[in-house]
């Protein structure tokens, strides 16, 4: 986002502010007047007749060129898959403009990063918890290549495939068949879906653009806004699936160093249907997780008092102590998200998150 987006006066002429706009390679901008007050926008694919002035091709601020100020970045991705620019705030209070352009700065990396990274952890532990030997879907090269670098980490030795690459993780998937438990129709499937997954993570890890061609063209190889909303969908989806697929492991173990996460089926299919798999903080219905509210590990229970239903953006939030949920009256404070401040989380049929969960937790945190 360019917040505070510069513009131009409302009374200046087409040919300088077409010039202006090429020159700073925009696509929109807005205009104000004298008094500096936004009073509408202009597209440079518009600008026809340079000879005239501005105002002839100003356009005003409807809603379909607007986003909330608090909109979430899935939302924002959404709405760039229908148009190339939106406005944040609207006439009356102007906060900023996003484009396309702005899914290759470094806020957009950053987001990738932490989606890839639940991603990759939570494949890893369900691959070491599924399987008994999970290197035999490999072949001796990528597993000794594991083994040299652990060989190398003296001192710090972990087990083998937290050495393991990405790709190598996704070769498991779809060579065993962990991939039905990701709910693919096929290995081939999930082969040439998470494929995509694996060169957004490469283009992430390296700084490489991640949108690669501002226009959609479906005719195109190259990355556009289209084939990037996909990749995130698919990201989302298959991170939930291991959210699920994990809580049907059971495996007690004598020390606790090690700790199988089962979430019980009847819990988790009553707050499945009772909230239809939307988010109780921010309506979210793309995609959702199940969130301990004491972590397992911690003495916490699968039972639906001690669960929330959430959206991967909450439910990391609310785990890294930046989303707060009062124990007595539910309302929410958000460390990020100044639009969440004062709400109430959705609370539907008999669930009643326990107060007492809730206490515990941010005694923990504190």
């Amino acid at each position: 986002m360019t917040p505070d987006p510069e513009g131009k006066p409302i009374d200046a002429s087409a040919a300088d502010v077409h010039e202006w706009m090429q020159r700073k390679d925009y696509n929109a901008a807005p205009l104000y007047d004298k008094q500096g007050k936004s009073v509408g926008y202009v597209r440079k694919d518009r600008i026809e007749d340079i000879d005239r002035p501005i105002r002839r091709y100003r356009n005003s601020f409807e809603l379909d060129v607007i986003l909330s100020t608090g909109a979430s970045f899935d939302a924002v991705l959404d709405a760039l898959c229908q148009n190339y620019f939106y406005f944040l705030g609207g006439a009356d209070e102007l906060a900023g403009i996003v484009t396309r352009a702005d899914l290759n700065k470094t806020p957009v990396y950053i987001h990738f990063y932490e989606r890839l990274t639940r991603f990759e952890e939570k494949l890893r532990d369900y691959l070491t918890n599924s399987l008994d030997d999970w290197t035999q879907f490999l072949d001796g090269g990528p597993v000794g290549q594991m083994e040299a670098r652990r060989e190398r980490q003296s001192g710090l030795t972990l087990d083998l495939i937290n050495y393991a690459n990405f790709s190598d993780l996704i070769t498991v998937v779809y060579e065993s068949e962990v991939w039905k438990d990701l709910e693919y129709e096929s290995s081939s499937e999930a082969e040439s879906k998470l494929g995509s997954v694996i060169d957004l993570r490469n283009d992430v890890a390296h700084r490489k653009l991640i949108l690669y061609r501002d226009e959609i063209d479906k005719e195109s190889e190259a990355r556009d806004v289209l084939d990037l909303h996909t990749t995130y969908q698919e990201l989302l989806q298959r991170t939930q699936k291991l959210n699920w697929a994990s809580g049907s492991v059971q495996e007690d173990k004598k020390k606790s160093e090690t700790r199988i996460f089962r979430q019980d089926s009847d819990a988790v299919t009553e707050l499945q249907n009772m909230y239809a798999e939307t988010c109780q903080v921010c309506g979210d219905t793309s995609t959702t997780e199940l969130c301990h509210i004491l972590p397992i590990q911690e003495g916490g229970t699968t039972t639906i008092e001690n669960m929330l239903v959430l959206c991967p953006n909450h439910h990391m939030e609310f785990d890294r102590g930046e989303l707060h949920i009062d124990p007595d009256t539910l309302e929410i404070t958000a460390a990020h998200e100044d639009a969440l401040v004062g709400t109430k989380l959705t609370v539907l049929g008999n669930h009643r998150p326990s107060a007492e969960k809730l206490q515990q937790r941010y005694r923990e945190e504190i």
